[in-house]
């Protein structure tokens, strides 16, 4: 008993600081966060945001045949998707962060899915454009052609668009198909 009278100060801030710093951590971000813009872009459309204009301007798929002799290093029942972005500097608002964020996403049967870039597209045989880049910097304020590429099931082409997060707006991108 003598214990836990010394040490019942103690016991008390432990369990009133736990859930204190569990609302800091986790409930704070999400009370201070707004709610996500998303505006759609239909295929062919130039949008201007962070001080440039973004251009989809070709998408393709490459249908997995496997590893080994012949092949195009791609997994069988998957595909490569590959998504070319221009992007032209504007006068405009330059935005705080001075790069953009890509993701490929699919709403098909109902489900929510998203991919991100492949960091190395050579792992797969693929090679990225000499004058592309795969990185989306926007502090050059040079014209610059962006290449990303995703490893995704082979049914995700149809029905996928490319989002790219530019500020506190995500444009949602129809993909141009061949």
């Amino acid at each position: 008993m003598k214990w836990l009278r010394r040490n019942l100060a103690a016991i008390l801030v432990i369990v009133l600081a736990i859930p204190a710093l569990a609302f800091v951590l986790v409930g704070v971000p999400l009370i201070d966060r707004p709610a996500p813009t998303i505006v759609s872009v239909k295929e062919g459309e130039t949008i201007k945001a962070g001080g440039y204009s973004f251009t989809v301007t070709a998408s393709q798929e490459f249908p997995g045949t496997g590893t080994g002799p012949g092949t195009n290093s791609i997994p069988t029942g998957s595909s490569l998707i590959g998504v070319l972005v221009d992007a032209e500097p504007i006068v405009g608002p330059v935005p705080d962060d001075n790069y953009c964020d890509v993701e490929l996403t699919s709403r098909a049967g109902g489900t929510d899915r998203t991919w991100r870039p492949i960091s190395s597209p050579s792992d797969f045989a693929y090679e990225v454009g000499d004058d592309r880049t795969t990185i989306c910097l926007l502090d050059d304020a040079e014209k610059f052609e962006l290449e990303q590429v995703f490893l995704v099931p082979a049914s995700a082409y149809e029905g996928a668009t490319l989002d790219m997060v530019v500020g506190a707006t995500t444009y949602r991108f129809e993909l141009p198909r061949e």
